[in-house]
């Protein structure tokens, strides 16, 4: 079992005093995952929940031989802003069915007028009707009682909108000049919400000692399952899947999307600098995750209630309001010079084997007794990465 580290992403740790406080600058998202579950009876119009599924992912992590200390329940990812944080709210708005209904009957008059070459709209459709009902045939029939229906119906309209504006001219006067091609100007109304958040963030995985099978199997191996598994369909047998999980994500001070998907993860491995080893062990891998929201609306709810299986705008504010505790930087500098120092001597006298250590954290143990001639040579007379020109 190779046990992870409790957050991905940050630098390798050197001796330089200032990577506590680097570590410290890195905005870290955190990934809870979740499965879909219905609502009990009774609950009012809530159409979706949200259900913890940690054990379960951790038990797929456990499955793949990887695992995080007891207590942690989230993913976290101290990463790179591909774009920074940008939410957009949209509201819709478009024509009435009083625009759409007398927009369709003043085209069509306005089309019979100017064809007729008469000025009045009364005439355009009388004298239209008098022709099609004096043609030959079924269809003239049809269309010239179809011409009449039409003009009845805009009398009648007519009739509605002097209901509708009284004091201004009569509705059958406005019918007329709607008859001739004119157009009436109703408010648009509203059809629409929309809030689309959509974040994407770069993580970097090191790996400190590419030489080492342990090193690659802690920094990157283990990262990238635990990351694969927060997206992946989950499998019912052998060919049957289903669909995979919805997450809470959570970046304080910047957003929380809940309930969020994972829409694509893009791994690149090697880097942006093909970190390679000689012996073709991964020195840096780039994961680039992109998520979204199931929602496509911001509400606002009674009572100003924050509710964690739907966008709220008391959520939205809620964890904008929210600051990162930074960690001890004593704490860090003394981590990071054990773990360089440890990884370092991995990589030149033996493997790196991790178990839990004492109060539920992660240790480094050295075993000399993997190591094997060719990998101390490896390590001791060439770089540790390579840069492919391809």
């Amino acid at each position: 079992m190779v046990y992870l580290e409790d957050t991905f992403g940050y630098p390798p740790p050197t001796d330089d005093i200032s990577i506590p406080s680097i570590r410290n600058a890195f905005p870290i998202v955190e990934i809870t995952p979740h499965t879909p579950e219905l609502p009990d009876v009774g609950s009012g119009m809530t159409l979706f929940k949200m259900q913890p599924a940690w054990g379960e992912y951790h038990k797929h992590l456990v499955d793949h031989q990887f695992s995080f200390s007891e207590g942690q329940k989230s993913v976290k990812l101290a990463f790179i802003a591909d774009n920074f944080p940008t939410d957009n709210f949209s509201n819709e708005y478009g024509e009435s069915f009083f625009q759409g209904l007398t927009n369709v009957a003043s085209e069509a008059a306005s089309s019979i007028a100017q064809l007729a070459g008469v000025k009045s709209g009364g005439a355009a459709w009388k004298k239209l009707e008098d022709i099609l009902k004096g043609s030959s045939g079924m269809f003239g029939d049809i269309l010239g009682k179809g011409i009449a229906a039409s003009r009845s119906a805009m009398t009648t309209i007519g009739s509605a909108l002097n209901t509708m504006m009284p004091g201004t001219r009569s509705g059958l006067d406005i019918a007329g000049r709607l008859m001739m091609g004119g157009r009436l100007d109703f408010p648009s109304i509203w059809k629409g919400s929309g809030f689309s958040p959509s974040y994407s963030i770069t993580v970097k995985l090191y790996n400190p000692a590419p030489g080492n099978k342990a090193s690659t199997m802690k920094y990157i191996v283990g990262p990238i399952a635990a990351i694969a598994i927060l997206a992946l369909p989950i499998s019912e047998g052998d060919f049957v899947y289903n669909w995979p999980y919805i997450h809470e994500i959570e970046c304080k001070g910047l957003y929380r999307i809940s309930p969020a998907f994972i829409g694509n993860i893009s791994i690149i491995k090697g880097g942006d600098q093909q970190q390679i080893g000689h012996n073709q062990a991964l020195g840096q891998v780039d994961i680039r995750i992109d998520f979204g929201s199931l929602y496509n609306s911001l509400l606002i709810t009674a009572g100003g209630k924050a509710n964690k299986d739907r966008p709220t705008l008391r959520g939205y504010l809620e964890v904008l309001g929210m600051t990162r505790e930074p960690r001890d930087m004593n704490e860090m500098k003394k981590m990071g010079l054990e773990k360089d120092t440890e990884v370092k001597r991995g990589a030149s006298q033996g493997s790196i084997t991790n178990s839990p250590s004492e109060g539920g954290g992660v240790g480094t143990r050295i075993n000399s007794a993997d190591l094997n001639d060719s990998s101390t040579m490896i390590m001791e007379t060439s770089p540790d990465f390579i840069t492919h020109p391809y």
